[in-house]
């Protein structure tokens, strides 16, 4: 049934209260949340267990700290020297319960000592922006805020950094174009002596355009298939490191055409002019240097 918080008239049809902490265990540190499952459950549906919650002195393991712990529904965790049973493993969510280990209000107040105090306190509401409003003035010394408004701040900054990578992925792109086009440019520039004299000893245009888009093909291939196989595992290598969640490996297959065509095209560009230079070299000018 819908509760009403008397002090500010506002009507509340679920309270959700958390404890929130970590405790230690080795080397490693485990984020605890105390939590009222039957309230959690209904204000975030979303939430799925492989078992079922737990009571007290039972655990439920995100599923980022079920893979790293090869922990299942049924085994025992190793907890600030005790032993709990692990009730449920939570399906991934993709946020931040991914990395929880999820119990009891009574059991998260013994395990992390806050006795007294509530980290977090979610309320389900009709008019988020007027209890708010009204939470905020009534309990002045309380943060209060919407999830809503939460979401947006997450979704701007994701925005910023993409808009970020993509500024950055351009600019090294352009460096890199650069980087081949000079190089194959002068690679070619370098040897117009050495392939003016073939041209004077009989090698025709075709033989010398096979022969620069040969050297080509194989300059932009041993550059574009590293740095794909680079790129498509350096998630699985920092990844799991940077947001503490295993990476499945993609090849990405389309990409990799991709960039496997685009490196060849800059590298054919990269000779085209050079190449042309070479091609109107006058053989007879070309055999002085023999």
């Amino acid at each position: 049934m819908p509760a009403r918080i008397t002090q500010t008239g506002v009507t509340v049809s679920t309270i959700a209260p958390k404890v929130v902490g970590q405790v230690r265990q080795g080397s490693q540190s485990y984020l605890i949340i105390g939590v009222d499952f039957t309230a959690e459950l209904k204000m975030k549906p979303w939430w799925k267990l492989t078992g079922r919650p737990p009571q007290d002195g039972e655990l439920v393991l995100g599923q980022t700290v079920a893979a790293r712990t090869g922990l299942k529904a049924g085994d025992v965790f190793a907890l600030a020297g005790r032993t709990y049973p692990v009730a449920g493993i939570m399906r991934e969510t993709g946020g931040s319960e991914d990395n929880g280990v999820f119990t009891t209000i009574a059991t998260a107040r013994a395990l992390t000592g806050l006795n007294d105090a509530w980290s977090l306190v979610e309320l389900n509401v009709p008019d988020p922006a007027a209890v708010a409003a009204a939470l905020s003035s009534a309990l002045p010394e309380a943060n209060v805020a919407e999830v809503s408004q939460l979401v947006q701040g997450s979704k701007e900054n994701a925005e910023r950094f993409a808009a970020y990578s993509l500024y950055i992925s351009i600019l090294l792109a352009g460096i890199g174009i650069l980087v081949v086009v000079i190089t194959l440019a002068g690679n070619v520039t370098e040897r117009s002596r050495e392939l003016g004299i073939l041209r004077a000893i009989g090698f025709r245009q075709g033989h010398i355009l096979a022969l620069l888009g040969r050297e080509a093909l194989l300059i932009s291939l041993s550059g574009s298939v590293p740095g794909y196989l680079a790129g498509i595992m350096a998630p699985l290598l920092i990844g799991p490191l940077l947001t503490q969640k295993p990476f499945a490996f993609a090849p990405h297959l389309s990409i990799g055409l991709v960039s496997l065509g685009c490196s060849v095209l800059i590298g054919i560009l990269g000779i085209a002019y050079p190449a042309w230079r070479v091609l109107r070299l006058d053989p007879a000018d070309a055999l002085r240097f023999i």
